[in-house]
């Protein structure tokens, strides 16, 4: 659904980081992920900062959609340069809220620790 390649760059760099996935029923734009971005850095400061995370999102057309047995729209994952698994509950309220805001319908699909081992 992402750019695997980034995800393994920045495991590689950062050794080990928390994604956090949403389907986002709709056509997501880049203003609208930067709002949601910032909330979410602006609610969890204490936390995270802004050069500690990316987000992907990709559209997810009707054959994928087919495929992973979910509806079209966009993927949208928060990955987290360390582990925030602990702050799992947050994340999902505040984007899910976030969303919501943004007049979007989603669902929180998980989330997923990796670690390069190193």
């Amino acid at each position: 659904m992402y750019n695997d390649s980034e995800i393994q760059d920045w495991i590689q760099k950062h050794g080990v980081v928390s994604s956090f996935t949403f389907i986002v029923y709709g056509n997501i734009l880049p203003p609208d992920v930067n709002v949601l971005t910032k909330g979410l850095i602006y609610h969890l400061q204490e936390y995270l900062s802004a050069g500690e995370m990316i987000v992907l999102y990709d559209p997810i057309n009707e054959e994928e959609a087919r495929a992973w047995n979910v509806y079209q729209g966009t993927s949208v994952a928060f990955i987290v340069a360390k582990d925030t698994i602990h702050l799992e509950e947050d994340i999902k309220k505040i984007v899910l809220e976030g969303l919501e805001f943004l007049r979007f319908k989603a669902e929180y699909l998980g989330s997923t620790n990796s670690d390069s081992n190193v």
